[in-house]
């Protein structure tokens, strides 16, 4: 014969896994859980676990949008940085360019006299 305590545990965990399965359902009834679900795991089989719910979704949905949006902000970075860096390669060659044109220049000068 279980003792008390077990039987209070066993009756504590069928309440608990009741609750979940009462709260899943719950969730599936929702309009566009299921859409969520699936856009969030791009319609790849997934096994739910017992106690998935609509904050875990929300949860993981947010870590995707957030990597995505990390990775848009890095390829803006290299881009920037691409174009500053040709920008700046353009302003030195102009600027040797000037430099020459005006040594052109000086030793011209100093060849007429």
């Amino acid at each position: 014969m279980a003792s008390p305590s077990t039987a209070t545990q066993n009756n504590e965990n069928s309440k608990k896994v009741s609750v979940r399965q009462a709260k899943r359902e719950m969730m599936m009834k929702l309009p566009g859980y299921l859409e969520a679900v699936k856009r969030v795991h791009r319609e790849r089989g997934v096994i739910l676990p017992r106690d998935y719910d609509y904050s875990y979704t929300l949860r993981e949905a947010l870590c995707i949008y957030k990597y995505r949006f990390l990775q848009q902000e890095i390829k803006a970075s290299k881009i920037l940085c691409q174009s500053l860096l040709s920008a700046n390669a353009s302003r030195f060659s102009t600027a040797m360019k000037a430099r020459q044109s005006t040594q052109n220049s000086y030793q011209r000068m100093s060849t007429k006299k």
